[in-house]
């Protein structure tokens, strides 16, 4: 189920295969340049994606080092890929993540983004497909990984909830758009947004629809306990319906409303130039 933790958080639109559009750094896509509908019967839950279907979807990781063997009294390591998140691409140069992937130590900080991923080749042999061209993988600095500024805990007597978890990565390089790589579409314009719905209202009309959630992410308890975030080889769908406050307040007694303000409509200045 999806809850609304705020009136800016709408689910984003699925992308077009079009290439229109402006490659700046802060220009965010419009209708005609993004956003085609995904088929509800497609999709059911937590099944193996289509290659090419989610075009828009990213992984986050790092690098670390990884015992081999012993030789001459000497330990042997070798650089092993570590994916701890996902993201989705929003235009040619910026990836929007959750702040609470940063990792907190040196050794887990994020300094790699991948584009164009389908069947994640560090889990298992990776699914060959003529359908998707080579992965894009960018090397990024701390610096490039920018935490929302209100990204905190807020505790409610023993529970707590995050807040401003959100992130923007900048890629070195603009993406370069194909068959596996294009941008999302973000719902910044309410009156588009409105309209592609067919919704009067932006908060209400949603309820009860339904969204779609993708990942690479642990589908079963005993993923749980593995280091490494990729438990699934395949990119994952699942549908989940759309709630309102007193729904979800009915299955999660502790849920504290928290706004969050992500996107405001026309809002100047959401990306850096």
């Amino acid at each position: 189920m999806w809850c609304p933790l705020a009136p800016t958080n709408r689910p984003a639109f699925i992308t077009t295969r079009k290439q229109g559009g402006s490659s700046k750094p802060d220009y965010l896509p419009r209708f005609g340049e993004c956003g085609f509908p995904v088929h509800p019967k497609q999709i059911v839950g937590g099944t193996d994606t289509q290659p090419g279907e989610f075009p828009f979807a990213a992984l986050l990781g790092f690098v670390e080092k990884e015992y081999v063997a012993e030789s001459a009294g000497r330990q042997i390591f070798r650089d092993k890929m570590n994916w701890v998140c996902g993201g989705t691409l929003i235009n040619h140069w910026y990836v929007l993540t959750a702040a609470h992937c940063q990792g907190k130590s040196p050794e887990s900080t994020i300094s790699r983004v991948r584009l164009g991923e389908w069947s994640v080749e560090s889990y298992g042999k990776e699914t060959e497909t003529e359908e998707l061209p080579d992965e894009q993988d960018f090397t990024i600095t701390k610096n490039d990984f920018k935490v929302h500024e209100g990204f905190k805990k807020v505790f409610v007597g023993k529970s707590f909830n995050i807040v401003n978890d959100i992130a923007l990565v900048k890629l070195p390089r603009p993406a370069k758009l194909n068959a596996g790589v294009q941008v999302t579409c973000l719902p910044f314009n309410s009156e588009e947004f409105k309209n592609y719905l067919k919704i009067g209202d932006v908060d209400s009309g949603i309820e009860g629809k339904k969204s779609t959630v993708i990942g690479w992410g642990k589908t079963d308890a005993d993923q749980l306990s593995t280091k490494n975030g990729v438990g699934s080889k395949q990119l994952q769908k699942l549908e989940v319906p759309i709630l309102n406050q007193n729904q979800c307040n009915s299955y999660f007694s502790t849920l504290r409303k928290q706004y969050s303000y992500v996107l405001e409509e026309e809002k100047e200045g959401f990306l850096p130039r």
